[in-house]
This record gives C-alpha cells, sequence and structure tokens, in this order.
C-alpha cells in the first residue's frame, strides 16, 4: 500500500488497495496510493500531477549470498526535509504484498500527486541465510548526507504525466532497490499500453520521460 501524508495530516488515501478476506484472514494486496482515479484526474488534472512507475514485488532466489531476498516497500519525501526524525513515516510509503498475493513481473500504477520534489527517505528488504530471516533497511538518516537527500529523487509538475521508472530488486552485489527503465521509444510506448489499459481515462498523448534521478540506485538514462 502507498500512503500520501500532507502536512501534519495523514490523508490515508488507500484508493488503490485491496482487503481480501479468506477463511477468516485478511491478506494485503500492494497498490500505491493516491492512485488515480477518473473523478478526481478530472476534477484536479490541471493541478496535481501524474506520477507512472511500475514495481516488481517478486521474491529473488539465491540473491548476493542470501537464499532469497524480497523487495517488501519503499519511501519518499516531499521536499524540502523540514528537519524530520530518522524514524518519522515518509509522505508516501509503499508496501509490497503478502507472498501468497505476488504476481510475476511488473505491476504498473499511476499516481496523482502535488507538483514538487520527492526524495526516496527509506528502504525495506527482507532477506534470508541458513532459514534466518534478516532486515536490510534503510533508514532516512542512511538516505541523507549533510542534510540533503543522498538516494536520489523525482520532479513533478502542476498538469504534467512523468514516468519515473520501474523498482526491483537487485541482487549485485547484495539486495538492494534498484531504478530500471524501458530503453528506447517503442519499447516506452509498448509500455504506456499497460497504463493505458489499468487507466483508461488518463491523457497519455504526452508523457515525459523523467527517470527517478540517481547515482545509488540505478543508472542514468535518457529515450533517444
Amino acid at each position: 500500500m502507498f500512503f500520501y501524508r500532507c502536512g501534519s495530516v495523514l490523508a490515508a488515501l488507500l484508493l488503490g488497495a485491496t482487503l481480501a478476506a479468506c477463511g477468516g484472514t485478511v491478506t494485503k494486496r500492494a497498490s500505491l496510493a493516491p492512485e488515480v482515479v477518473e473523478s478526481d484526474y478530472t476534477a484536479q488534472r490541471s493541478a496535481l500531477g501524474v506520477v507512472l512507475l511500475a514495481v516488481n514485488w517478486g521474491r529473488r532466489w539465491n540473491c548476493g549470498g542470501f537464499q532469497h531476498a524480497e523487495l517488501r516497500g519503499f519511501a519518499f519525501d516531499r521536499l524540502p526535509w523540514g528537519g524530520r526524525p530518522p524514524a518519522a513515516a515518509g509522505d508516501m510509503e509503499a508496501e509490497g504484498p503478502e507472498a501468497v498475493l505476488m504476481r510475476p513481473g511488473l505491476q504498473h500504477y499511476a499516481l496523482q500527486l502535488p507538483p514538487g520534489s520527492y526524495a526516496l527517505s527509506g528502504v525495506r528488504i527482507r532477506a534470508t541465510r541458513d532459514t534466518a530471516p534478516l532486515a536490510l533497511d534503510l533508514s532516512r538518516s542512511e538516505l541523507t548526507q549533510d542534510g540533503a537527500p543522498a538516494g536520489g529523487s523525482f520532479q513533478v509538475g502542476a498538469g504534467e504525466t512523468v514516468y519515473i521508472g520501474n523498482f526491483a530488486l537487485n541482487c549485485e552485489p547484495a539486495p538492494m532497490l534498484w531504478r530500471y527503465y524501458t530503453q528506447g521509444r517503442e519499447n516506452f510506448q509498448h509500455q504506456l499500453l499497460e497504463y493505458r489499459r489499468k487507466y483508461p481515462f488518463l491523457k497519455l498523448d504526452e508523457v515525459h520521460y523523467r527517470l527517478f534521478d540517481t547515482s545509488r540506485f540505478g543508472q542514468p538514462y535518457q529515450l533517444p
């Protein structure tokens, strides 16, 4: 799930979250909120931005010296940082699905967000070695340097639609979050079809290819 916090008020916008009850238990499906919905998109299209991204939540086996590892979540803060303590929740918090609900491949999301810059502020990874589960997390303090974000950031403007990349677990040399990307204009247009299928009301004729900018969790790339 992905929560958005605005100022001091928690706007727990679970617009894309689904809770499925099965046999008396509740399981969580991964989603990103505020996922764009047609009514809000129509009403606020000129005031807010739309961010396109995809996430592979799948488990990786023989990953960086571990038996297996999986991406469990990541978070972004809307800049400026504002002196937040390391343990404070991010403005947007992503949480992966339970193992029984994991689907193979990329899951595509479109978020409707206030314009601004958003910096990576947390990563949660779970790994197993010799049957012992381990947390390979990165906190806000580990993703800052001299008070400034050091993990990377993305920008979205009012009325813009931007693609910031595909996020997944990388296993070399150790399990870590990695921002991948779709190469080439033809392949990018093909990926946009996935967003059109899921959000048929989106206007995707002009999408800015503006990757999550990082030197730590991805490589630079621009469409030719």
